[in-house]
């Protein structure tokens, strides 16, 4: 057998093969500062410094004194509170999600004929008559239905006034009701 050659640190050393391995127990010679720990194990103690020795003998200088205690009151757990901007932050997520859920998904309107469908429509009927653009045309054929100098015929009515109620017409089923068209006003103007 040829003998190893020692390697520079940090390079590992020639791989044999197995034959050779296991035929007997000949391991490499490895540099031994490659395995040197950094921190002293614990057998081993660390270097003492030497001391000066005047003719006394040497004494190790005592231990650090330990920190003092805490304060008694301190360990005791701190009381948990929130603080006022978490309610106010609490209170805008809370609106402005509950705003959102009602643009997103409103609540579906009421069934027509029930009473709060014939609230909706009375509600929209009258909110509808005080815009300004109906009142003047309303009031134009109140006022005056025959214009003699032109004459001109001005009138008004509501759309299906005229119909019974069994009839069937555009407004009598999917868009009756506050959900459809609850208000229809017809102005004509005969020349």
């Amino acid at each position: 057998m040829t003998p190893l050659m020692t390697r520079p640190i940090g390079l590992l050393p020639k791989v044999q093969s197995s034959h050779r391995l296991l035929a007997g127990k000949h391991y490499p010679k490895v540099n031994t500062r490659l395995f040197s720990p950094s921190v002293p194990r614990p057998n081993q103690s660390p270097p003492q410094p030497q001391a000066h020795s005047s003719g006394s003998s040497s004494i190790p200088p005592p231990p650090p004194p330990p920190p003092p205690p805490p304060p008694p009151g301190s360990n005791r757990p701190k009381p948990f509170y929130l603080r006022p901007s978490t309610y106010i932050y609490l209170s805008l997520g809370t609106l402005l999600g509950a705003s959102t859920r009602l643009l997103v998904s409103p609540p579906p309107p009421p069934l027509p004929g029930s009473e709060a469908d014939l609230a909706q429509v009375a509600q929209i009927r009258a909110e509808a008559e005080s815009l300004p653009i109906v009142r003047s045309l309303t009031a134009a054929a109140a006022a005056n239905p025959t214009n003699t100098n032109t004459n001109t015929t001005r009138s008004w009515w509501d759309a299906y006034a005229s119909f019974p109620p069994g009839r069937v017409h555009l407004t009598s089923n999917a868009l009756s009701g506050s959900r459809g068209i609850p208000f229809q006003r017809i102005f004509r103007t005969n020349l």
